[in-house]
């Protein structure tokens, strides 16, 4: 346990310095994250995604690179008219990443896209990505 705990911690960590600081980081239960992202369209929290796959996530106690799935909802793509069916909507999309491979994130195209490179050693929108770091 002490290990998840710290992995859990590294991993907030990494969130936290790669998204904005109006961006609103939750933890939402056991490995998941969910960042909100207030005043930004999808192709805006593609780019944060983007920034976040560059740093990386942290590394596993072995010191392979610690990988994630991510599902990105944003309301109006998805006419989203209340937070339930944004994050259901991220939260399937999460999901589907996984079933599709892991380490990678969907949005509304529902194509997974690669997110972690394996390293070596008008109106405002709302937008809810939604993170699980993978556990193998």
């Amino acid at each position: 346990h002490e290990a998840g705990d710290r992995l859990l911690k590294q991993t907030a960590a990494c969130l936290g310095v790669n998204f904005r600081t109006q961006d609103i980081l939750i933890r939402w239960g056991g490995e998941e994250f969910l960042v909100l992202m207030p005043n930004t369209d999808e192709a805006g929290a593609r780019k944060a995604l983007l920034r976040l796959a560059k740093q990386g996530i942290g590394a596993r106690p072995a010191g392979s690179p610690l990988t994630c799935c991510a599902g990105l909802a944003e309301r109006r793509n998805d006419t989203a008219l209340d937070w339930t069916k944004l994050l259901e909507c991220a939260d399937e999309r999460m999901y589907a990443a996984k079933d599709a491979g892991r380490n990678a994130w969907i949005d509304s195209r529902d194509q997974p896209a690669a997110l972690f490179p394996l390293k070596k050693a008008a109106e405002p929108e709302v937008v809810a990505v939604e993170i699980e770091a993978d556990a193998a």
